[in-house]
């Protein structure tokens, strides 16, 4: 964020220089939270099929380190499928919890310019061993509670349900 003062009826300079007492230049973040899974979201699953969830923090447009501060909720995955690969952040920018009560935080920074992510996989548990038969998941800040169901296009929440006889 760049602001200058100028004379009335003068264009502004597109940068500030560093000796220049007309304008400040205070830099920002731009996080960006992103969440994929494979199989991709709304496809169906089956009892053994494993699914990987990566959540992304992308501060690519950002002029300064972006704060995060997250909870995924997988709550609605947990009642059907277990955790076989903790989830794990890609540099240790990033701080990740364990899981507990359904849920782990996320907490750190993203530098500017660069993206971070954390991954997990689950495996569906066999037919009879589920609950509700539809792995919802979710990112939100802390305190948040989590939808009842999954807009199309919220890019932090992913569906896949899972037919059963």
């Amino acid at each position: 964020m760049a602001n200058f003062v100028v004379p009335t009826g003068t264009t502004p300079p597109t940068e500030c220089a560093a000796d220049d007492a007309t304008c400040t230049v205070n830099p920002s973040a731009n996080l960006v939270v992103s969440k994929t899974v494979d199989p991709p979201d709304g496809c169906a699953v089956k009892a053994g099929d494993e699914l990987t969830y990566t959540i992304t923090f992308s501060n690519g447009r950002g002029k300064a380190s972006a704060d995060v501060d997250m909870v995924d909720n997988l709550a609605g995955v947990l009642d059907d499928a277990d955790v076989t690969t903790a989830p794990s952040a890609s540099t240790s920018d990033l701080t990740v919890s364990g899981i507990a009560n359904g849920q782990f935080t996320v907490q750190g920074s993203v530098p500017a310019g660069q993206a971070v992510t954390v991954t997990y996989t689950v495996t569906v548990k066999p037919d009879g061993s589920r609950g509700d038969n539809s792995l919802m998941n979710v990112v939100l800040p802390p305190g948040v509670d989590p939808p009842a169901e999954c807009d199309a296009d919220d890019p932090v929440c992913t569906t896949n349900t899972v037919p059963e006889l």
